[in-house]
């Protein structure tokens, strides 16, 4: 009875410790810690899921205009913008050259393409750029599954990847340009072809990916480098060697990079490094005692717990050793650096659901349920909580700053209403908009461009000096076509053209005596910022006077940035 029992739970797909039938040997090739020779052809279902987790995140990506953070649209999208039409606002992390332009060029590619195709207007590029994100981010649920089939049970990976096309942090991320979900794509990309039979060319290839998630998010250095050697342990120094040159060749990719743009090699890097040290050392913050550790509890509470039942791997820590030590490469950086924002732990969040996968695997068989339908049960409860979380109205589970996801319905919402105005502005005629006053007190003047695409002067007298003053010398009606305001507060020779509840748009009623700045600056310090950086000058932080050299066509060369052209 006991034999039949036991080759009932061997046909359900239950794993037990490591067996001479399906343990691979170092002589193959492959880490030690692939325990496990996958089917020859991959699951029936993956490519469905792959397609529906697709469909979905372009359903929720275009449903309407929002952002987590502010970075992901004036550092990314609006530069990106800027790249391929040659103007939008310049943030001072592009003043000083703290980032890489490697960034915004992955979302200026559909741009680029719209632009060449003469689809250069936000209601074609703005939706392919959304688009374009979303098929990159299939690579993150595609690796938990080819990567987890390695380490854990067919089973086991078919419910990773479940997980990782469904739940809603995965599909409300996917649309959106940021740097640490670029970054976890790449990396996955290494770890698919690191579970491949390793050759000359993939090895190389291999490195150049591990090189890349270490440029595109430097934080991710200790993943990259405890990943490398765990994954080149069982090869001799001739691949070590390859992987090294392929590594070498991104990283120089990047510095040249640098060079061109910021007149340095590995500018960015450099200072991003100066900034932590300053950042982590010598800035004093008032933070509570174990501040850093508080994190971890606030992790699992903004997955609604689901994260802490990580903590059962480690009673299998053994098994789960390779996971378990990438996810602690991530939260000891994190947890040693004072700006501690939930996306800055993106790549953790696939670490997490594959070992909530294993561990749920293997649950399930102590229970004796069957594998199959045990899948299928936990992909329609997975698939349930995703709509109940919020998908495919993601302001119920919205990136509250700098809090993480949240069923809050504020916080970065707020500025869902300026982006829609951006994007209404689009939509009037070029020679109608001459130029634009924001004058809302709200911080978000970030993407102007990027969704209005109008190249006119843009003022934010509530955020720049040289704007206030502009704006308090002069009658509003000669210097702007387009005011945004309070609703309450109706510009002097302005009507209302468009009501957004809290603000509107005005329109001049007399646009030929409207006379724009030809010159106007458009590069922006926040106080804040400005403070920042002042405290990092004071501990010699190097800030160099640049002579920016980013503008790569020459529609660009002919208008320098900070000097938006009048239109015709």
């Amino acid at each position: 009875m006991g034999r039949e029992k036991a080759k009932k739970r061997q046909k359900r797909g239950e794993r037990s410790h490591l067996t001479p039938s399906n343990q691979i040997s170092a002589a193959s090739g492959f880490p030690p810690f692939f325990s496990h020779s996958p089917e020859p052809r991959l699951w029936r279902g993956f490519v469905p899921c792959l397609l529906m987790a697709f469909l979905l995140r372009v359903w929720v990506g275009l449903s309407g205009e929002f952002m987590f953070r502010p970075d992901e649209i004036f550092q990314y999208a609006e530069q990106a913008h800027r790249l391929v039409f040659g103007y939008g606002i310049v943030p001072w992390e592009f003043s000083v050259g703290l980032r890489t332009w490697l960034l915004p060029a992955i979302p200026a590619i559909p741009m680029f393409v719209g632009k060449l195709l003469g689809w250069g207007h936000p209601d074609f590029y703005i939706p392919a750029v959304k688009i374009w994100n979303a098929l990159l981010s299939l690579v993150i649920p595609s690796g938990m599954y080819l990567f987890g089939r390695r380490i854990m049970s067919e089973s086991a990976a078919r419910l990773a990847l479940f997980l990782g096309c469904f739940w809603h942090e995965f599909i409300i991320f996917s649309t959106h340009p940021v740097a640490e979900q670029y970054a976890t794509v790449v990396f996955f990309c290494a770890l698919v072809l690191a579970s491949h039979v390793p050759s000359t060319s993939r090895l190389v290839v291999l490195g150049v990916l591990l090189g890349f998630t270490m440029a595109l998010r430097l934080p991710y250095s200790p993943l990259v480098g405890v990943v490398g050697v765990f994954l080149l342990f069982p090869y001799s120094f001739a691949r070590w060697r390859l992987v090294v040159v392929g590594g070498a060749c991104a990283l120089v990719f990047w510095g040249g990079v640098d060079y061109l743009t910021w007149g340095r090699w590995w500018h960015s890097p450099r200072l991003f490094a100066e900034m932590f040290v300053f950042n982590n050392i010598f800035e004093d913050l008032n933070y509570p005692p174990f501040h850093q550790l508080s994190q971890l509890s606030f992790l699992a509470e903004r997955s609604y717990g689901l994260y802490a039942a990580t903590l059962v791997a480690l009673f299998h820590w053994r098994r789960h050793w390779v996971l378990l030590a990438m996810a602690a490469a991530v939260f000891i950086v994190h947890l040693t650096t004072m700006n501690q924002e939930y996306t800055n732990v993106f790549v953790v969040l696939p670490i997490l659901w594959m070992l909530i996968a294993d561990v749920t695997h293997d649950a399930s068989l102590r229970f004796r349920a069957a594998t199959t339908w045990g899948v299928g049960a936990l992909s329609v409860v997975v698939t349930l909580s995703v709509f109940f979380a919020g998908v495919p109205n993601p302001k119920t589970a919205t990136y509250h700053y700098p809090y993480g996801l949240t069923p809050i319905q504020d916080g970065i919402f707020r500025s869902e209403m300026m982006l829609k105005i951006a994007r209404d502005l689009a939509s009037l005629p070029a020679k109608e908009v001459r130029s634009v006053v924001w004058v809302p007190v709200q911080y978000y003047r970030d993407g102007a461009y990027y969704y209005s695409h109008h190249r006119v002067p843009m003022m934010f007298p509530n955020r720049n000096h040289e704007h206030k003053q502009l704006y308090e010398s002069r009658a509003v009606n000669t210097l702007a076509s387009h005011v945004v305001a309070s609703s309450d507060q109706t510009p002097p020779g302005f009507f209302r053209a468009i009501n957004y509840g809290q603000y509107s748009l005005f329109v001049n009623k007399t646009p030929e005596k409207v006379d724009p700045p030809a010159n106007l600056p458009t590069d922006f310090q926040a106080a804040s910022d400005f403070s920042f950086l002042q405290r990092g000058m004071q501990h010699k932080v190097d800030f160099p006077e640049l002579k920016e050299r980013v503008m790569l066509f020459k529609e660009a060369a002919d208008h320098p940035a900070g000097t938006p052209n009048k239109s015709p």
